[in-house]
C-alpha cells in the first residue's frame, strides 16, 4: 500500500535550499485530530531533526477549552 509521501508543514530555507527550521502543526478545530498524528508529526521532526541538523518546532493550536480537553486525554 502506498500513501502520500511524508510532508512538513512549514519550512525555512537557509541561502543554500537546505533546511533551516521545520514546523509541523496542528490545529484543533471541528476536525479530529488523534494522538496517532501527532506522533508522526513528531517523528518527521525528529528525524529531520537528527539526520540534518534542523531545528525543529511542533506546535499544537486551537480554541483553550478544545487544547485543554485534548491534553487531558
Amino acid at each position: 500500500m502506498q500513501g502520500r509521501p511524508p510532508q512538513i508543514d512549514f519550512c525555512i530555507y537557509k541561502a543554500d535550499k537546505s533546511i533551516e527550521i521545520a514546523v509541523e502543526s496542528k490545529w484543533l478545530g471541528n476536525a479530529q485530530v488523534g494522538v496517532g498524528d501527532i506522533i508522526w508529526d513528531l517523528i518527521r521532526l525528529e528525524l529531520l531533526a537528527h539526520d540534518l541538523n534542523v531545528k525543529c518546532f511542533f506546535v499544537l493550536a486551537g480554541p483553550k477549552k478544545k487544547v485543554a480537553n485534548f491534553v487531558r486525554k
